[in-house]
This record gives C-alpha cells, structure tokens and sequence, in this order.
C-alpha cells in the first residue's frame, strides 16, 4: 500500500488522508504516526482529526468511492467481516465529498517538521514487520 501510494504521488496524484489524533489505543497511535511519518517524507498529506472515525472512505477523481468499515490489512481481508460499498452516482459523490470537507473544517496538518519520532516508535516498527503476516 505504501508503494501505491507513493506511485499515485509521484504521478501527480493529490494524496490526502484523515486519521484520528488518538484512538483507543496508544499503540495503534504510535504504528499510525509512523507511517505517517514515513509516507508524509514520500509526499502523502495527512490531516489528524480531533475525534476518533472508524469510518474508511476513497474517493477516486472525484468520480468514484468506496465508503466501508475495512481497514487496509490483513485482518480486514482475510478473517473479520468487513463491508464497503462501491458507487459513482454523482449525487453520493457530492454527499460523500460535502461530508468530508466538513470534516477538514476541524482536522490539523501533519507536519513531519515538528513531529519528533521517538526511539521506541523504531523499535515498534520491527515488531511489526516480524509479525505483519498476523496483524
């Protein structure tokens, strides 16, 4: 997915994706800002949102979407029940696009500027490429 990502980057691409500040728990925090740390150095936008959001929704050109509750990991494609719906009906579109500027109104940048990592988040992220086929 990283990989992806930073394709769509490099071919012009706007990539921007909304997480929580904090969700409920302090590890996923951790994983989380990580990544976003390494994929904002790779050109991918990231806004914190001051409240937790289960919800996952792409927006593809404006023209379609998928709107679910599937993360993008093992876990969600192999072994829990997960749903998304995929549509390109103009009026959900804009429904869907309404409702995500709506939710910028309250998001803060992620800026890999101000963002120290900590020695732990390191350490973090080698357990979790020894144990990625699980989670």
């Amino acid at each position: 997915m990283i990989a992806e990502l930073h394709q769509a980057h490099m071919r012009g691409v706007n990539v921007e994706i909304l997480v929580p500040r904090n969700t409920d728990s302090y590890i996923i925090d951790r994983v989380n800002h990580f990544f976003m740390y390494k994929l904002s150095k790779l050109g991918i936008n990231f806004y914190l949102e001051p409240q937790m959001n289960h919800a996952k929704i792409m927006v593809i050109d404006g023209v379609e979407a998928i709107v679910g509750s599937n993360n993008l990991d093992y876990l969600s494609f192999e072994l829990n029940s997960e749903v998304g719906i995929f549509f390109n009906k103009p009026e959900a579109l804009h429904k869907i696009l309404s409702i995500i500027k709506e939710w910028k109104n309250d998001v803060v940048f992620f800026d890999i500027k101000t963002y120290k990592m900590r020695w732990y988040d390191y350490i973090l992220y080698l357990i979790i490429k020894v144990f990625y086929k699980i989670l």
